[in-house]
């Protein structure tokens, strides 16, 4: 190598050709014997250009890197073409760094149902062949894909928790989205969640529905036509949390949703329909028939360690003029300390209905009622028993009750009585595996018994 005069050799020749490049050689400038390959490289040497490695770059270094940075992702995610590119919109996501999460559970059952013994008594009575009177009776057995169902969700910088489900039902005979939603977390006692939300009423709708979480193969009865689960609504929710210490808390969740809205068949018949099921009223996904909104919440406290009360209310509109509104009121009790759980929970419901009674002035509506407890002891670490007794009734209300109503509203009374138990083999791996074995008798007002029993493997993924 040639040295210039007066420069010093050739070390000062490479630092001033470091310095023209701007400093990106100047770890070269002094040479370092190459290293055979899975060689520990050397620690880079000091120079005036090149401080050591240990050393942090200085603030205002950082500052514009990071300046740098947000430049490129501003830069990035503005550029709306990406001609000849590979990927969607998706990609954008991906290089920005949300990652996404993909859960769900899935249900199988067994499920049969029952002669009663009167049926049984009524069909050995006359000279019918057996095999005849077998085909009369209500027996029925068979394997069921209950639930099948996916849960995408995802956490960006523990600010933004967008989250949806896909559910099959029946191997795939009803396929719906349950809930989609996204939350914004401002702190833990205020999240603004947007979306087709889950109806914050009692406990069971917005936190036990899912089959590998509750401890009945069968869901309440109150759940299917009172409060119906799963039930879900478009619209914004505040939500949050506020930690009282030694595991006590108060949360809460106010809404305003679309609400429940009978529908109408035949808009052009003159006829506003209404009384109907509630359940039937769900999935009001765009709200055009009128401009009034549905309102509630749920105030829960929890008082200990696995002991939780929370009161619940909801009011709206119901029929498509907006005439008639649907009040529901609803409160729950959880215990569940060491091997107990007992859970309560009891709703009622006043539905408007038109119309001028037969007599008195009180005006016309359909009162529903119903509850359900729950007790369950863990008697083993792997099984655990448990029982539950559900009531359910729907009347007709005026100002004067009239024998036809006393025996219309023993009719719309319900009971039920379920007795099991959950098993939980994998319970160290994988707690979320339930299998559960279910026997049940239902009888309404008139005394028709229904005997049912399941078999139900449930697994949360």
């Amino acid at each position: 190598m040639c040295e210039l005069p007066g420069t010093g050799g050739p070390f000062r020749v490479m630092a001033t050709l470091a310095l023209l490049l701007g400093g990106k050689v100047a770890a070269r400038a002094q040479e370092v014997p190459l290293e055979p390959p899975g060689a520990a490289a050397p620690a880079p040497t000091a120079t005036p250009l090149a401080p050591p490695a240990s050393e942090a770059p200085a603030p205002a270094v950082q500052e514009a890197r990071s300046d740098a940075a947000q430049l490129d992702l501003g830069s990035m995610l503005g550029q709306d073409i990406r001609g000849g590119d590979v990927g969607s919109f998706g990609l954008r996501l991906a290089e920005y760094g949300v990652t996404v999460e993909l859960h769900g559970y899935l249900t199988v059952e067994l499920e049969g149902t029952w002669p009663t013994p009167e049926q049984v008594y009524k069909s050995q009575q006359g000279s019918v062949a057996w095999s005849e009177r077998h085909k009369q009776l209500p027996v029925a057995l068979g394997f069921d894909l209950q639930h099948t169902t996916a849960v995408i969700r995802s956490n960006i910088h523990d600010r933004v928790y967008p989250e949806f489900a896909l559910e099959m039902e029946h191997a795939g005979a009803e396929i719906y989205v349950p809930w989609a939603f996204l939350d914004l977390r401002v702190t833990d006692w205020f999240v603004l969640r947007a979306g087709y939300v889950p109806v914050a009423i009692g406990a069971f709708n917005e936190y036990l529905y899912p089959d590998f979480l509750r401890k009945t193969a069968a869901s309440p009865l109150m759940h299917r036509d009172l409060i119906p689960s799963i039930w879900s609504e478009v619209g914004v929710q505040a939500r949050g949390k506020f930690d009282l210490g030694g595991q006590r808390n108060v949360n809460y969740a106010v809404y305003v949703v679309n609400g429940l809205e009978q529908a109408d068949r035949d808009p052009h018949d003159g006829v506003v329909p209404e009384g109907g099921a509630i359940r039937g009223m769900r999935r009001n996904f765009r709200d055009l028939s009128h401009p009034d909104k549905a309102v509630g919440g749920r105030l829960g406290v929890g008082l200990a360690r696995g002991v939780d009360v929370g009161a619940s209310a909801y009011t709206g509109a119901y029929t498509v003029d907006g005439r008639r509104r649907l009040t529901l009121l609803d409160t729950d009790l959880t215990v569940a300390v060491d091997e107990v759980t007992f859970r309560w929970e009891a709703a009622v419901g006043h539905q408007e209905l038109g119309g001028t009674p037969e007599l008195g002035l009180l005006p016309r509506a359909r009162l529903h009622a119903g509850t359900y407890a729950l007790g369950a002891y863990r008697v083993l670490k792997t099984m655990e028993p448990y029982c539950q007794l559900d009531v359910l009734t729907t009347v007709d209300s005026t100002s004067v009750v009239t024998d036809q109503q006393l025996r219309d509203a023993a009719s719309g009374t319900r009971g039920r009585f379920l007795v099991g138990a959950a098993f939980y083999p994998l319970r160290r791996e994988v707690p979320s595996v339930i299998i559960k074995t279910e026997g049940g008798v239902q009888v309404d007002g008139r005394g028709a018994l229904d005997i049912s029993s399941t078999v139900q493997l449930a697994a949360g993924f």
